[in-house]
């Protein structure tokens, strides 16, 4: 009897630093990051044991005649929606909360609302990055390119016009640049 009650009550003896633990994990959803969001919403409501009403269906209505045990899965579920439907709202700022309406009182579908707002918006915006990726990449590459061919057309011209001379100096390390004689470099130069 015992063990059936500490069971029952193990969500509700949770701390308050572990509480606001829990809520701090779950990050706050913002048109991008619907997946982290939804991912890391799932797991503290299963950390928190108030994913319930994400696993089961909407339990019959209490009637005269239901069990002591219906009323206590009954309750449970309710303190789970509920529970689990405030932390969700919770993370979701109020810009976006009008995409879903208020009339919504299941966490099963206020979550599969949400899903289908930002999933939708989600794709296009990654649609929009991936575009805008690769306009970049097209221009850093043309801007690449013409500095390149810049760069080969000035060397290539330079060596045109020097004359044999100055070619043979560019080529062989072992010239000087201050008088011009094989052998050694400026810096050993005895002249310089």
């Amino acid at each position: 009897m015992l063990l059936i009650k500490v069971v029952l009550n193990c969500s509700v003896n949770l701390s308050e630093s572990t509480i606001a633990g829990n809520l701090s994990a779950i990050p706050v959803l913002n048109g991008i990051n619907f997946k982290d969001w939804k991912e890391n919403t799932l797991i503290v409501l299963g950390c928190m044991d108030l994913d319930l009403a994400l696993m089961v269906y909407h339990p019959t209505p209490l009637t005269g005649e239901s069990s002591l045990d219906d009323k206590r899965e009954f309750e449970k579920w309710e303190r789970s929606n509920r529970m689990s439907l405030m932390i969700i709202k919770r993370s979701i700022p109020e810009a976006f909360r009008g995409a879903v309406s208020d009339e919504v009182t299941n966490v099963k579908d206020y979550l599969a609302e949400v899903k289908k707002y930002f999933v939708k918006k989600d794709k296009n915006e990654t649609k929009e990055q991936e575009r805008l990726k690769q306009e970049k990449v097209e221009v850093s590459l043309f801007t690449n390119t013409s500095k390149d061919s810049d760069k080969k057309r000035r060397f290539e011209n330079k060596a045109a016009n020097q004359d044999p001379v100055q070619r043979k100096q560019n080529n062989d390390p072992k010239t000087c640049f201050f008088c011009g004689k094989l052998g050694h470099l400026k810096k050993n130069c005895i002249k310089y």
